[in-house]
């Protein structure tokens, strides 16, 4: 048995896979019969795929692990269903819903390495987002990165401080030509974007401003209105992420609040991970990752 690259005679089972013309392809051959096929891609699986006469003794199990060695510690997988969930899981992935990881380190920033892992999936180049909480500006300058020169990033801030700190650092990077942060409360993030085209990726990273005053936090009062906002103005396609923190009454008030809201997003229209950290000392953040369908849906479940 051998996991090999795609060969001429490989046509069939790709087609079955729909894995047919994509590069990079891994066949498992065994006894000189392709049985198998995967596809990696950066962080992402992409495809495991057994024949159907092959199914239950082991070879997708096998072939996942072949395929995983050797690429980065973190790994995102989609599962449409329970026994692709179950399968997944049974090889170390974790999640709430559709979207699974592996492999992703917990840490103080655990949740924003989550959510940049997430996202590179869905940003392309030349693209638009918006980092709707700049705070340092961290976020911002990982969007402009992202997105590339012929792209554009929009950062918002309630405080003056972390505009001009956000401003600071794409033009010591040398990203301010694609990155601009302005001062505006995402409550109003609804004018705002009627205004812009369609993003493919926005982020949230809840809670004060590192190095600020902790008198001045967000909400969920303004919060998840702007969430909804951001769900709705996403390009069909696109993602949204939210880094929520459980420090005091407050934190763990909106932690929870953000919780509820995305459990409560229509499945048909949205996929949601979320990564919750809960063996972590203090007060790790929780990353809640979405994915917005192709097809128009809702964005609530009655």
């Amino acid at each position: 048995m051998q996991v090999r690259q795609v060969l001429p005679g490989d046509g069939p089972l790709l087609r079955a896979a729909g894995l047919s013309g994509c590069p990079g392809t891994l066949v498992l051959e065994k006894e000189g019969a392709a049985i198998g096929a995967a596809l990696r891609e950066g962080e992402w699986i992409k495809a495991v795929y057994i024949a159907p006469e092959w199914r239950g003794r082991g070879y997708g199990t096998f072939l996942l692990r072949r395929v995983c060695a050797g690429g980065p510690r973190g790994l995102w997988a989609r599962a449409e269903g329970a026994a692709a969930q179950a399968f997944l899981k049974k090889c170390g992935f974790a999640g709430s819903g559709p979207v699974l990881c592996r492999g992703v380190r917990a840490g103080a920033d655990n949740a924003v390495a989550c959510a940049h892992t997430f996202l590179r999936e869905f940003i392309r180049p030349g693209g638009f987002a918006v980092d709707v909480t700049a705070g340092n500006g961290h976020d911002t300058e990982f969007l402009c990165r992202a997105v590339g020169p012929q792209g554009r990033v929009l950062a918002l801030d309630i405080q003056q401080r972390a505009v001009d700190a956000t401003n600071a650092r794409l033009q010591s990077v040398g990203l301010a030509h694609i990155g601009h942060a302005v001062r505006a409360d995402h409550a109003r993030l609804s004018d705002i974007l009627e205004k812009e085209r369609r993003p493919c990726a926005v982020m949230f990273n809840l809670g004060y401003l590192p190095g600020g005053s902790h008198a001045l936090f967000t909400t969920p009062h303004s919060s998840l209105p702007a969430m909804d906002a951001a769900l709705a103005a996403l390009v069909r396609g696109g993602a949204l992420t939210v880094c929520a923190y459980s420090g005091g009454l407050q934190g763990t008030a909106e932690r929870d609040a953000v919780l509820s809201w995305a459990r409560a997003l229509c499945p048909q229209a949205y996929r949601v991970a979320v990564r919750l950290f809960e063996h972590e000392a203090g007060c790790p953040p929780v990353a809640v990752c979405i994915e917005k369908k192709c097809a128009s849906r809702p964005p609530h479940s009655s």
